[in-house]
C-alpha cells in the first residue's frame, strides 16, 4: 500500500530522459499507456510518449498552454495547445488511478491563470485570459471572441481593446 504522502519513485533512465531547466523541479511522476511516463514539475508536463529510446517522442508542455484538464479515472483528457496561438487539441492519458500526478496537473493549470474574465457582448461574449509562464513570470493575455463573433469587425475589435485595457489596468492595480 502506498502512503497518501509518498510519492512515485521515478526510474532512473526515466529521470535521466527527462529534460530539465535549471530550477526546475519534478512534482510528481507516473507511468502511462504504452509504457511511457509523464512527468509533472513546477514549470510544465513532460509526456515521454513511447518506449524504446530510438522511438520515444519527448514533449514539453508549459502549464500555461494547457487550457483544460478533466479526471475520469483511470484517464487524465488534457485541452492543449503546442504553441501560444495553436488551435487547441485533447490528449487523453491512461495511468494509475492512484496516481498524484492528475491532482498536480490541475494545480499547475488553475495556478497559471491570473485572469479569466467573460465579457457579455450582444448574443455572445468576449473571454479575456492572462495566463503566467513560470519560467519566466511573465503574464500572456489571450482574447478568445464567442461563437459568431469577428474579431476584426471594427464594433467587436474596439469591445475588445476596451475590456482587455480594462482587465490589465485591474490587475496591474
Amino acid at each position: 500500500m502506498r502512503l497518501p504522502w509518498s510519492r512515485e519513485k521515478i526510474p532512473e533512465h526515466i529521470r535521466d530522459a527527462v529534460d530539465l531547466t535549471l530550477g526546475e523541479r519534478v512534482r510528481a511522476a507516473v507511468e502511462i499507456q504504452d509504457g511511457g511516463y509523464a512527468v509533472a514539475t513546477d514549470m510544465a508536463l513532460h509526456l515521454l510518449l513511447a518506449v524504446p529510446e530510438a522511438d520515444r517522442q519527448d514533449l514539453r508542455i508549459r502549464w500555461d498552454l494547457i487550457d483544460n484538464v478533466t479526471w475520469s479515472p483511470p484517464t487524465l483528457v488534457l485541452e492543449l495547445r503546442r504553441d501560444r496561438d495553436a488551435a487547441p487539441e485533447q490528449l487523453a492519458l491512461d495511468m494509475d488511478q492512484r496516481a498524484d500526478l492528475p491532482a498536480v496537473v490541475r494545480n499547475r493549470v488553475t495556478d497559471s491563470i491570473v485572469v479569466n474574465d467573460k465579457i457579455e457582448y450582444g448574443r455572445s461574449w468576449i473571454r479575456i485570459i492572462a495566463r503566467k509562464i513560470f519560467e519566466t513570470q511573465e503574464v500572456e493575455w489571450r482574447v478568445v471572441p464567442g461563437p459568431g463573433l469577428d474579431a476584426s469587425a471594427p464594433d467587436v475589435a474596439d469591445a475588445i481593446e476596451l475590456h482587455l485595457h480594462q482587465a490589465r489596468s485591474q490587475w496591474e492595480m
